[in-house]
């Protein structure tokens, strides 16, 4: 059974560059494999905020259409930081309005925005409700 689903999973692979594929949870409880352009054609995702909503940032989605949210554990474990990438616009407007949701200190540079704490699912939630 796994072989066969690997090997859909290349023929998909196959067919289809890597920068576009997307990964669905079915309704029936397995994940499947579609091209962005087929996704964002089917409304499953959007391109980004809802119309008619100002934002001063944007946050783009990772090759695989994931957002780039991660988590990282620093000085042996001790220090742990949400990190938030890929963004492009007003980092500070982006900084403070994940420090508002997340109620930690956040550390801006360039190119990532650092949040103290594992925040992850707040953010990408978050991020999810704003449409991106």
């Amino acid at each position: 059974m796994l072989s066969r689903l690997f090997s859909t999973q290349r023929a998909l692979f196959a067919r289809a560059p890597l920068s576009l594929l997307h990964f669905e949870r079915a309704a029936s409880g397995r994940s499947t494999a579609v091209t962005l352009r087929d996704a964002l054609r089917l409304g499953t995702i959007t391109e980004g905020p809802p119309t008619g909503t100002k934002l001063d940032f944007h946050v783009h989605r990772s090759r695989l259409g994931n957002l780039p949210v991660y988590t990282d554990f620093r000085t042996g474990g001790s220090r742990k930081v949400t990190i938030v990438r890929k963004f492009a616009g007003n980092a500070a407007t982006l900084g403070k309005e994940l420090e508002r949701l997340c109620a930690s200190p956040v550390t801006l540079f360039h190119g990532r925005v650092e949040v103290k704490g594992i925040h992850d699912k707040t953010i990408r939630e978050w991020l999810l409700s704003l449409g991106f």
